[in-house]
């Protein structure tokens, strides 16, 4: 298990990766639509920290991971929309 762990495998394979897990929590950040008082939003960063490194790590220690649905909708596709982000930001001014 300590093997599995290390290596990131309770994680979809797309977040394996650093740089897409940076890029997805940088795009999370950006689309989700802005807390009320007295709620302030952590930064990006501290959220992927905090989900990637102690959340997910926790739970996939007792068993649980994250997993794409089984169900048959018409879901958005994530690496689509990552790849356009990352043009997006691409785009930015330096």
């Amino acid at each position: 298990m300590d093997r599995w762990l290390k290596d990131g495998k309770y994680l979809p394979k797309f977040m394996r990766d650093f740089h897409k897990t940076k890029l997805l929590f940088k795009m999370f950040h950006t689309k989700q639509a802005k807390p009320e008082p007295p709620f302030k939003r952590p930064h990006w960063m501290d959220g992927q920290v905090y989900v990637i490194d102690l959340f997910l790590y926790f739970m996939a220690k007792r068993g649980y991971t994250l997993q794409k649905s089984r169900q048959k909708f018409d879901f958005e596709d994530i690496d689509k929309e990552l790849d356009e982000f990352q043009e997006y930001l691409r785009s930015l001014p330096l």
